[in-house]
């Protein structure tokens, strides 16, 4: 039989050792299980916070090249027959882009402003013809 140590305090047995030890044993797994769901949630906030970054960095250069734009208007250095793909490369993507419903050819209508200044913006409208070309914009300043 199994017997306990000479210096061991009075009062404990082996029941309550057992159960003391299976205890601590189910805490520290219980623990351990909750301490690996907190890193995977820590995890997926840094990954939502890289993209964020990302976004962030995505507004300011397509606001960077808005204001280019701009620039290139106000400076008379926006020339038609530009061709749209050349446009965007040099302006950005555009906040909204749609064929002309009501035309007789085919028209394409790209629309800039900044892009989180929804209804506080200047716009540019840019207006290609069928064969991709830029046959003429149209600049509205914001007024309030």
């Amino acid at each position: 039989m199994f017997s306990l140590p000479k210096n061991w305090p009075q009062g404990m047995n082996i029941k309550k050792i057992f159960i003391f030890t299976a205890l601590a044993g189910f805490l520290a797994s219980w623990q351990g299980c909750l301490f690996r769901e907190d890193v995977q949630e820590l995890l997926v906030l840094k990954r939502i916070g890289a993209s964020q970054k990302q976004i962030s960095n995505y507004l300011a250069r397509e606001d960077k090249l808005f204001a280019r734009l701009l620039d290139d208007i106000k400076r008379g250095r926006l020339r038609t027959g530009i061709y749209k793909r050349s446009f965007i490369a040099r302006y950005g993507d555009p906040v909204l882009s749609k064929k002309l419903p009501s035309s007789a050819e085919d028209i394409d209508i790209l629309l800039y402003r900044y892009s989180t200044k929804y209804f506080t913006s200047d716009k540019v409208y840019a207006y290609f013809d069928a064969s991709g070309k830029l046959s003429h914009w149209e600049y509205i300043p914001y007024t309030e």
